[in-house]
């Protein structure tokens, strides 16, 4: 468990680390899986344990990033990623006010539950019975009242496509990560926080296009004195790909999408699969942001990174 500084007054961060294996993936229909809207019309796929439960626990998700190497996504390219398209989402900027008026309740509602959290001023001036949200007697964080309204379904005026967008192709210092798996079965819980810490630290830096991970990057060390982990023999090329979903998306297409992917790839590819949710400050105890790494070879074995906000 790693403790993170408070970042700021309304939240604080807790990393929790998994070392696991999971069973084995059948591949199914990508079209299929990816365009079921409900649980229904989806294809089974895993569930129960992690990395699965990690990721359905998850809220409504912004953003989605998955890192492999060039061959592995040019094997995705075509028969998955471009089957994998979330369901549409709508979005709609108006006043408060404008969710009650009779011409767009009778237009955009539908079925379903409204839920608003708000702050002490925006609450005051709604003039809606709500209810206060959170730990009480909390002194450094921020009151919240939440409000949960019975409405039919409530949608919006602009759809929300999402299309996966992929960077170019990053020429980066790769961690070695064969014997990876060797270590971590024997390494004591000290070392095994260092090799995780490490890891998810050169994978964040890829997600950020971060010119650290850059091959030949030869920053001054009085700038900076990172340096790409289990690289003690010399640093790696390595030929990577970042595919990006942006947008409003559900825990359960992201756990469809992984499984997918994980199904479709050849054991001795690895991948990183991160899945982070909207933030709620101090209204919920819900998963930040999720990370799922498959070492090369791992025969199922895979590292999970849970990074929660408490409340």
């Amino acid at each position: 468990m790693f403790s993170f500084p408070t970042p700021s007054v309304y939240q604080s961060s807790k990393c929790s680390v998994t070392y696991g294996q999971m069973s084995h993936i059948s591949p199914t229909n990508t079209t299929t899986a990816a365009s079921a809207t409900t649980e229904d019309e989806s294809p089974r796929r895993p569930e129960k344990g992690k990395p699965w439960t990690a990721i359905l626990a998850q809220d409504f998700i912004h953003s989605i990033d998955l890192v492999l190497p060039e061959e592995s996504y040019e094997i995705l390219q075509s028969d998955v990623l471009g089957n994998l398209v979330p369901p549409p989402s709508f979005r709609v900027t108006m006043p408060l006010a404008k969710i009650f008026d009779h011409a767009f309740y009778l237009d955009y509602i539908k079925s379903g539950k409204l839920t608003m959290y708000l702050d002490r001023e925006t609450y005051e001036r709604a003039g809606l019975v709500g209810e206060p949200h959170g730990v009480k007697g909390k002194r450094e964080g921020k009151p919240r009242w939440k409000m949960k309204i019975d409405f039919l379904k409530a949608s919006s005026a602009t759809k929300v496509a999402i299309q996966p967008s992929s960077s170019p192709t990053l020429i980066t210092s790769s961690p070695s990560f064969e014997g990876l798996l060797q270590e971590l079965a024997s390494c004591d819980k000290l070392e095994f926080e260092e090799t995780a810490a490490d890891l998810y630290e050169w994978f964040s830096l890829v997600r950020l296009d971060s010119p650290r991970v850059e091959f030949g990057d030869e920053i001054d060390p009085y700038l900076s004195r990172y340096e790409v982990p289990r690289s003690s023999d010399g640093a790696q090329t390595c030929k990577l790909r970042r595919v990006t979903w942006k947008g409003f998306m559900s825990a359960t297409w992201a756990r469809t999408a992984l499984a997918e992917i994980v199904a479709s790839l050849p054991f001795k590819s690895w991948l990183v699969f991160s899945a982070t949710s909207f933030s709620k400050g101090t209204t919920a105890r819900d998963n930040a942001e999720c990370t799922f790494f498959r070492p090369p070879s791992s025969g199922g074995q895979y590292i999970l990174w849970e990074v929660r906000r408490d409340v």
